[in-house]
């Protein structure tokens, strides 16, 4: 009977094969045999999550963007000077007292209060400036952000070539009106204090050259009238020249009269 004996061969030899570790046969998990009962299951679709952006460079570069830098730049130079050696010349000196025929001098401890009023306000401006974004990208709160902007915000087109934007500061208290025109750069800063009005602030830029930039600034109640020409030598090298003086002979800022020259070098 041969072929009896080989249908027993054939059924050991497929009975052999289930029991051996690591076989292809059998049940497995994540497997089925029976495909028809997968009709009624609910399926879903599996969404791809791309990989969050990477930012690169350092924190500081996310937190003081590149709006932000120039926004506390242009009040840092209004307040201390718009050149590197006027904003040198202004630093705290460890002198507590002295006069000279041009007028009073603030003493040392008023000067590092004046750095730490500005350190205190760039403190809240940057609490301010990313409490905003987070509004303004947040569905729910986007409502509220809406709400300050038409509060403390108002743009006004007068003709075709002149436009006022008025903006207010919660963390500075101060209103910025500014003038975009094809002509010359041109803003007025009112800075608020606690008994009101604490000085009017007029500022116009003109670039007269590709690497000239000239800019003067008023302020009107502190008495003080600044004039800065800068030129650009090379790509970090810089040159300057600075006249100030004062119109009356009271205020918070120094009564002097000066010129500086000065080169600046960044790296």
């Amino acid at each position: 009977m041969p072929i009896l004996a080989i249908l027993i061969g054939t059924t050991q030899l497929a009975s052999a094969r289930t029991r051996l570790p690591g076989d292809f046969y059998g049940p497995r998990e994540g497997y089925t045999f029976d495909v028809y009962s997968e009709k009624g299951q609910a399926m879903e679709e599996m969404v791809i999550v791309p990989n969050p952006e990477k930012k690169d460079g350092p924190v500081k570069d996310v937190i003081f963007d590149t709006k932000l830098t120039k926004e506390l730049r242009d009040r840092y130079e209004e307040r201390f000077g718009f050149s590197t050696i006027d904003q040198i010349h202004n630093l705290p000196a460890p002198i507590t007292f002295y006069s000279y025929e041009l007028g009073r001098s603030r003493s040392f401890q008023e000067e590092v209060d004046e750095e730490r009023k500005f350190g205190d306000y760039v403190v809240r401006r940057v609490v301010e400036y990313h409490a905003d974004n987070y509004f303004k990208n947040s569905p729910s709160m986007k409502p509220v952000y809406e709400l300050k902007e038409r509060v403390s915000k108002v743009d006004v087109k007068v003709g075709k070539s002149f436009k006022l934007s008025a903006k207010y500061s919660l963390s500075g208290n101060y209103l910025e009106v500014k003038g975009e025109n094809p002509w010359v750069d041109s803003k007025i800063v009112l800075e608020f204090g606690e008994d009101g009005l604490k000085d009017e602030i007029i500022v116009l830029g003109k670039r007269v050259a590709s690497k000239t930039y000239v800019e003067t600034l008023y302020k009107n109640i502190d008495g003080i009238w600044r004039i800065t020409a800068s030129q650009g030598i090379a790509p970090n090298l810089g040159a300057s020249l600075t006249g100030s003086t004062y119109t009356n002979g009271t205020g918070e800022s120094d009564r002097e009269r000066l010129i500086l020259a000065g080169l600046s070098w960044s790296y």
